[in-house]
């Protein structure tokens, strides 16, 4: 395909930038490394990024403290965690062994599952709220005065209950109860 296209394959970086690899930084390659290491490298780069993050390092709000300590605290643990030699085989060793206890926590307290409970309590907790809120909406303009044969929206008693049930209709059922509603009225 090179060959067709008339494309020359491209030389291997010369100088400077052949100096910035991996092996000549003192780093290990991750291309070659096995699952098990790099699973403990992305443990040391969560824990930095956790580390800076928990640390009031940034002040850039949450979007930006996370993206920052992703970038400095995950980074340079990353980077720490390949290291050759026996610095970043501690690190790598330590990486692993936080990961090893945070399962074993996980496993012993299922905090994963009490949090999944925890959200849908706060979900249903929040969405009664909403739905409480709308039901007094909707009686509070529902209790507005007519003037004459008409309210003051310009709705006649009769539309302003259809109006009402239609609302309350929504607030038990979610936008699917009010599937067709508009086919009969057109």
């Amino acid at each position: 395909m090179v060959a067709e296209e008339g494309l020359q394959p491209e030389e291997p970086p010369q100088g400077a930038a052949a100096s910035l690899t991996a092996a000549s930084a003192g780093l290990l390659d991750p291309s070659t490394l096995s699952d098990a290491e790099r699973q403990e490298v992305l443990a040391a780069a969560a824990a930095g990024t956790l580390l800076l993050l928990l640390l009031p390092v940034f002040d850039a709000g949450l979007a930006g403290d996370l993206s920052l300590s992703a970038l400095f605290g995950g980074g340079a643990a990353s980077v720490a965690a390949l290291r050759e030699g026996p610095a970043g085989q501690r690190l790598r060793d330590a990486a692993r062994g936080a990961v090893d206890k945070a399962v074993e926590v996980e496993k012993q307290y299922e905090l994963g599952s009490q949090a999944t409970a925890k959200y849908k309590e706060w979900v249903a907790k929040a969405t009664k709220a909403v739905g409480e809120l709308v039901r007094h909406l909707i009686d509070t303009l529902s209790q507005e005065p007519l003037v004459g044969a008409r309210s003051r929206a310009g709705t006649t008693p009769e539309e302003h209950i259809e109006w009402k049930e239609e609302a309350l209709r929504w607030v038990e059922g979610g936008p699917a109860s009010l599937e067709g509603v508009a086919e009969e009225e057109g």
